[in-house]
């Protein structure tokens, strides 16, 4: 398996909204079921992308990656909560989305008829995370073990970043459950931790980095040290989708396939789509930590992830990975 750095709503709430458009069935692309199209025609596909980790989707598009598979994808932006993610999959609005790691695991486990088809990054021990947690450099709080009663930022709530905190806490002597987590947009994690509102954080990517250079003190990434071989992004959509699309799904994966393995050999590649793509100015942009990305899942590491989500009680009903990945899924 390719070894890669982390980037990385409620599941409740995802759920619920996706149950409500359970009914609607219609689908972005059923205009293209049963092939109706001229031989030689590109196969439309809209995919949402999420506000971070997208670079592999752009690069696909921009280089003409997909059109060599025979696809025209359009890349949707949007994608930062799950609340959003999976209605528009559940209805039929978007084809394909990218979605967290454990978010997919709480849909599937609440019964919506989703399937992870293509993993895009995930969390692995490394020396330079793109990840991690943080304290100000004055906090008086010096390790995992010294944070109840604290309270904490995550990028999002119910998800691998803030899974993966509380077992770091827990595996230091902590009581996670003395612990308020908050969920905070990228961009306002770092000034919080700065003027005391919350006590330390987990941010990531660029914004991470952002915090290393302020001087703030990093306690490591709980994701890659307690969650390895986890998701934390990845691509999915619903089980009627794939269905009727096989093959334009294996058709998807493969360019992402390919885009992964080269993205992996090419870091300015990779920031050559942030400058395109993002309002990040160059001198972050030019030094951020960067990730590479996944071409397989980790069945050792999904499982890890839904031990710990059913401990934690993110999740009630445990899924097996056949019920949590499309059958065509790459997985080692």
């Amino acid at each position: 398996m390719t070894r890669i750095l982390t980037r990385a709503g409620a599941a409740g709430a995802a759920a619920a909204m996706g149950l409500m458009l359970f009914g609607c069935t219609t689908t972005a692309s059923d205009a293209d079921a049963g092939n109706t199209s001229e031989p030689g025609a590109l196969t439309p596909l809209k995919v949402l992308v999420a506000p971070i980790n997208n670079e592999p989707v752009y690069y696909a598009i921009d280089n003409g990656i997909f059109e060599e598979h025979g696809l025209e994808v359009e890349a949707i932006p949007g994608g930062a909560l799950p609340a959003q993610v999976v209605p528009q999959i559940i209805s039929g609005e978007v084809d394909i989305s990218m979605i967290g790691g454990a978010t997919l695991v709480a849909a599937v486990a609440e019964g919506l008829p989703v399937r992870g088809v293509f993993p895009n990054s995930g969390a692995f021990p490394q020396a330079e995370p793109s990840n991690g947690f943080f304290v100000a450099a004055d906090s008086p709080y010096e390790g995992y073990g010294d944070l109840d009663g604290t309270t904490l930022a995550m990028p999002g709530l119910n998800e691998v970043p803030h899974l993966a905190t509380m077992l770091a806490i827990q595996a230091n002597g902590g009581d996670p459950s003395t612990v308020n987590f908050l969920e905070m947009p990228l961009p306002n994690i770092n000034e919080a931790v700065g003027n005391g509102q919350i006590d330390g954080a987990v941010n990531v990517g660029s914004f991470y980095s952002a915090a290393l250079d302020a001087g703030f003190r990093s306690f490591g990434s709980p994701s890659n040290d307690y969650l390895d071989g986890t998701p934390t992004t990845q691509f999915f959509t619903t089980t009627d989708w794939i269905a009727e699309n096989e093959d334009t799904l294996e058709r998807f994966t493969a360019a992402l396939t390919e885009t992964n393995e080269y993205l992996n050999t090419d870091s300015e590649a990779i920031r050559d789509i942030q400058r395109q793509y993002t309002e990040l100015p160059e001198e972050v942009i030019a030094t951020a930590l960067l990730q590479t990305y996944w071409t397989s899942y980790s069945a050792e590491g999904l499982q890890r992830l839904i031990d710990a989500m059913a401990e934690f009680d993110f999740i009630s009903t445990v899924p097996t990975l056949d019920e949590l990945l499309w059958s065509g899924a790459p997985i080692e």
